[in-house]
């Protein structure tokens, strides 16, 4: 009995050691430090030779030969490395082939060599989302806008890149920005809405529940959410406000509208002989 454990024990700790060193490896070999190419590297072919041979890799590719094309290319880089096209393409096989990293290594050096292109930034975000490399993803969507700051599909990866990451400050920038950019956004002003309620700040949440309700009112739910902040916050005037409108949809909060209505008639300094024969 006891050698059976021991010999379980063993096969156990031996799947353990092959699984760990499985996820050091893949750590170890994702690209992380793909530098641009050097100023004085040059091509050494023609151009028109280079088109040739690109498009002779392209034709490899369409008939299926995607081994053969990635060699032709790999060949053609490096003859003319600053042909963003051909790394461009290399890019595309890669993916074609799922081979991550490659595609990584290949479409940073083409984003490089195209400061400006949006386009391959986006693809390279998509990739490093597939390949789990959120810091990487994080920086080449900073890339993206730096180049067009209301980019609108960068910024919202960026948000949510920002919450998974725990990076509170940034998420709270990016999704005031969208909370511009895109005003009747319900999932970014909701969760910008709770990352104030969390935090205490109420007011701040208080007025995003008011834009919700402005381009969404039948989120009675979240009205009845900014009801008890304006209760918290004791403004009374907005709390009821807030209140008649989730009544008429069907939605009643006696406990809120009655708080607010006896701190309403103290402001006021209405006597109410109900109040006084309850309260006295």
């Amino acid at each position: 009995m006891y050698s059976h454990i021991k010999l379980l024990v063993i096969i156990v700790f031996t799947i353990f050691l092959f699984i760990l060193n499985t996820v050091i490896y893949a750590q170890e070999s994702r690209p992380v430090n793909i530098r641009p190419i050097a100023p004085e590297v040059k091509s050494t072919i023609s151009p028109e030779e280079s088109e040739k041979r690109l498009q002779d890799a392209i034709l490899l590719f369409e008939r299926g030969k995607t081994e053969a094309a990635i060699y032709a290319l790999q060949q053609l880089e490096n003859a003319d490395p600053t042909n963003y096209r051909v790394l461009f393409k290399l890019g595309e096989m890669a993916i074609a082939e799922r081979n991550w990293a490659y595609s990584i290594e290949v479409l940073r050096k083409a984003s490089y060599l195209r400061p400006q292109d949006i386009e391959i930034r986006l693809i390279l975000m998509d990739i490093y989302r597939a390949y789990q490399m959120p810091i990487q993803e994080i920086e080449v969507g900073r890339e993206i806008i730096g180049l067009e700051p209301d980019h609108i599909i960068a910024n919202r990866r960026l948000a949510k890149l920002y919450q998974d990451q725990a990076m509170q400050e940034d998420e709270i920038q990016i999704r005031l920005k969208l909370k511009r950019l895109i005003p009747d956004g319900y999932q970014n002003l909701k969760r910008l809405a709770d990352i104030f309620d969390e935090e205490g700040l109420y007011w701040e949440s208080a007025k995003v529940y008011e834009q919700i309700r402005k381009y969404h009112p039948e989120k009675i739910i979240d009205a009845t959410r900014m009801a008890a902040l304006y209760d918290k916050l004791r403004e009374n005037f907005r709390e009821l406000e807030v209140l008649d409108h989730t009544a008429k949809k069907g939605t009643k909060s006696r406990w809120l509208r009655g708080r607010a209505e006896r701190r309403q008639r103290v402001f006021l300094d209405v006597w109410d002989q109900f109040e006084a024969n309850t309260t006295f």
